[in-house]
Protein backbone atom coordinates (compact mmCIF):
# COMPACT_ATOMS: atom_id res chain seq x y z
CA UNK A 1 0.00 0.00 0.00
CA UNK A 2 2.96 2.24 1.16
CA UNK A 3 4.60 1.88 -2.51
CA UNK A 4 1.72 2.33 -4.67
CA UNK A 5 2.06 6.00 -5.19
CA UNK A 6 6.01 5.60 -5.54
CA UNK A 7 5.49 3.22 -8.39
CA UNK A 8 2.51 5.58 -10.28
CA UNK A 9 5.34 8.01 -9.94
CA UNK A 10 8.13 5.88 -11.07
CA UNK A 11 5.78 5.13 -14.03
CA UNK A 12 5.12 8.49 -14.97
CA UNK A 13 8.35 9.70 -15.26
CA UNK A 14 9.61 6.78 -17.18
CA UNK A 15 6.05 7.21 -19.40
CA UNK A 16 7.60 10.85 -19.75
CA UNK A 17 10.80 9.91 -20.57
CA UNK A 18 9.76 7.64 -23.57
CA UNK A 19 7.86 10.46 -24.48
CA UNK A 20 10.62 12.75 -25.20
CA UNK A 21 12.91 10.07 -26.53
CA UNK A 22 10.03 9.49 -29.43
CA UNK A 23 9.34 13.05 -30.08
CA UNK A 24 12.66 14.06 -30.14
CA UNK A 25 13.94 11.22 -32.55
CA UNK A 26 10.58 12.48 -34.72
CA UNK A 27 12.03 15.40 -35.14
CA UNK A 28 15.60 14.35 -36.08
CA UNK A 29 13.99 12.32 -38.35
CA UNK A 30 12.29 15.30 -40.02
CA UNK A 31 14.95 17.00 -40.09
CA UNK A 32 17.23 13.98 -41.64
CA UNK A 33 14.59 13.41 -44.50
CA UNK A 34 14.14 17.15 -45.32
CA UNK A 35 17.82 17.85 -45.18
CA UNK A 36 17.64 17.39 -48.89
CA UNK A 37 15.00 20.47 -49.30
CA UNK A 38 17.63 23.00 -48.18
CA UNK A 39 15.36 25.01 -46.43
CA UNK A 40 16.99 27.26 -43.43
CA UNK A 41 14.32 25.98 -40.87
CA UNK A 42 16.45 22.49 -41.12
CA UNK A 43 19.82 24.11 -40.60
CA UNK A 44 18.61 26.03 -37.44
CA UNK A 45 16.74 23.24 -36.30
CA UNK A 46 20.23 20.67 -37.13
CA UNK A 47 21.66 23.49 -34.76
CA UNK A 48 19.66 23.52 -32.07
CA UNK A 49 19.19 19.80 -31.40
CA UNK A 50 23.05 19.54 -31.60
CA UNK A 51 23.09 22.46 -28.85
CA UNK A 52 20.36 20.45 -26.69
CA UNK A 53 23.29 17.83 -27.16
CA UNK A 54 26.59 19.68 -26.17
CA UNK A 55 24.24 20.52 -23.09
CA UNK A 56 23.54 17.23 -22.25
CA UNK A 57 26.69 15.43 -22.78
CA UNK A 58 28.47 18.76 -20.57
CA UNK A 59 26.02 17.57 -17.51
CA UNK A 60 26.58 13.68 -18.12
CA UNK A 61 30.30 14.67 -17.89
CA UNK A 62 30.12 16.21 -14.51
CA UNK A 63 28.09 13.93 -12.84
CA UNK A 64 30.67 10.73 -14.73
CA UNK A 65 32.92 11.51 -17.08
CA UNK A 66 33.64 9.39 -19.56
CA UNK A 67 35.19 8.91 -23.27
CA UNK A 68 31.94 8.60 -25.08
CA UNK A 69 30.36 11.66 -23.16
CA UNK A 70 33.86 13.32 -24.94
CA UNK A 71 33.31 11.76 -27.91
CA UNK A 72 29.75 12.94 -28.04
CA UNK A 73 30.47 16.41 -27.06
CA UNK A 74 32.78 16.76 -29.52
CA UNK A 75 31.00 15.11 -31.89
CA UNK A 76 28.13 17.58 -31.49
CA UNK A 77 30.19 20.55 -31.63
CA UNK A 78 31.95 19.72 -34.28
CA UNK A 79 28.25 19.28 -36.15
CA UNK A 80 27.08 23.03 -34.92
CA UNK A 81 30.69 24.16 -36.28
CA UNK A 82 29.77 23.10 -39.46
CA UNK A 83 26.20 23.88 -39.74
CA UNK A 84 27.30 27.46 -39.10
CA UNK A 85 30.38 27.58 -41.95
CA UNK A 86 29.52 29.79 -44.24
CA UNK A 87 29.65 26.62 -46.68
CA UNK A 88 26.80 25.69 -45.16
CA UNK A 89 24.96 28.79 -45.49
CA UNK A 90 25.39 29.09 -49.15
CA UNK A 91 24.55 25.36 -49.70
CA UNK A 92 21.12 26.26 -47.44
CA UNK A 93 20.36 29.26 -49.30
CA UNK A 94 20.67 28.02 -52.84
Amino acid sequence: MLLLPLVQQAAGILLLTFLLGIGVTVVIAVVVVRMRARRKWVRWTGVVIQGVWVISQGVGLFSGPSVGGFVGLALAAVAIVLLLMPASTTWFDS
